[in-house]
């Protein structure tokens, strides 16, 4: 009788057991009977508690392994195309080319020719000197070098942009006023203007032959009248007066030098007595 029950009430949960669940024994192996060696053969080498692959899962690799070869692709696209244009346009390559071609453009467009060519001879006064000019020449003792560095040390010559300055000074026979153009470099068609812009001479022809356009105090030139250096006659002649070339400052009346005046225009600009050569007065000068 206690049989009878337990097959009553167990059997039915046994049946639907293998039937509906398998009753979770996916160890038990290939059902028996069958006639599968392949399944067979898969489930003695398979370890106990582990699923064999199905197709699902082969298809979810190939999917996976697929996305990795085209992202894997794509990357090396991306970084090709980048390479292509870092190389064909590099940073550096670029700059120098641009910066090349600017530099060309530029340069042919407005050359450099050095400082433009003056337009006038400015007139101005140096500071005072004695006799002995040559001696402000501390290298060779020369009275010309002398001359033209006092003239050079002016400040307005820096303050004009001018880069050549000489003393209009007659100092031996061969270095009068009227060689300043052949000797020094004067320039011989320019015209000869005060610091105030006023026009003194239209040219060095002029300026020599007189009579002037305006005083030199009316140009600007001295603020007062004033006498200056000029060693030279009113004929434009070295004068006999010259402080032995320019060298000496003795406090004698045996010794002297020729002067000119600011306030006339005739050849009072040139030639009104001499001074003694302890004295010290300016020089006239011109820059350009």
């Amino acid at each position: 009788m206690r049989a009878a029950r337990f097959l009553t009430f167990i059997l039915p949960s046994l049946v639907a057991c293998v039937l509906l669940l398998g009753c979770g024994d996916d160890d038990a192996g290939p059902p028996s009977g069958s006639n599968d060696p392949d399944a067979a053969a898969s489930d003695a080498g398979r370890i106990p508690g582990t699923r064999l692959p199905d197709a699902s899962d082969d298809a979810a690799v190939a999917i996976d392994a697929q996305a990795q070869t085209d992202a894997a692709q794509t990357g090396a696209q991306d970084g090709s195309a980048s390479d292509v244009v870092d190389a064909a346009t590099p940073d550096a390559a670029t700059d120098a080319t641009t910066d090349a071609t600017t530099d060309a453009a530029t340069d042919a467009a407005s050359p450099d020719t050095g400082p433009p060519a003056p337009t006038e001879l400015l007139l101005f006064a140096s500071a005072p000197v004695d006799g002995d000019i040559a001696a402000t020449d501390t290298v060779g003792s020369d009275a010309r070098t002398g001359a033209d560095g006092l003239c050079a040390a002016a400040t307005i010559v820096a303050e004009r942009g001018c880069t050549e300055a000489r003393a209009l000074l007659s100092i031996a026979s061969g270095d009068r006023i009227t060689q300043l153009s052949t000797n020094h470099g004067l320039p011989a068609t320019l015209p000869f203007k005060g610091p105030n812009g006023t026009q003194v001479a239209a040219d060095y022809a002029s300026l020599l032959a007189g009579p002037l356009d305006s005083t030199l105090e009316a140009a600007g030139v001295f603020a007062t009248t004033t006498d200056y250096w000029t060693g030279t006659k009113a004929d434009l002649s070295l004068a006999l007066e010259h402080c032995t070339g320019w060298t000496t400052n003795t406090s004698s009346d045996i010794y002297a030098g020729r002067i000119g005046r600011s306030d006339g225009t005739d050849s009072t600009w040139l030639d009104v007595g001499f001074s003694r050569c302890d004295f010290a007065l300016p020089l006239l000068c011109a820059c350009w």
